[in-house]
């Protein structure tokens, strides 16, 4: 199970949803002020390697090649349904 899957971690606590486990997350040893943070910066990290696959703007940038072509698929279908 990843940190940010169900992980609930509260810092002032020091508990999270999987106490069995607690020993061996890396979540709670990030230096940040609050828990969330670190469930944040741990799904961050998860984004960017897995979706991303370490490539941020690469990623944008094919979401809106993407979206550009279904806006000219659109588009066209459109002209063509007035023919």
């Amino acid at each position: 199970m990843r940190p940010t899957e169900g992980c609930g971690y509260r810092k002032a606590q020091a508990s999270c949803q999987n106490p069995v486990d607690i020993g061996d997350c890396p979540v709670p040893s990030l230096p940040l002020r609050k828990g969330t943070l670190n469930q944040l910066a741990f799904s961050l990290f998860f984004f960017l390697r897995d979706r991303c696959q370490g490539d941020l703007v690469g990623f944008i940038e094919s979401i809106f090649a993407e979206a550009e072509e279904g806006r000219a698929r659109r588009s066209h279908q459109r002209k063509a349904a007035r023919l």
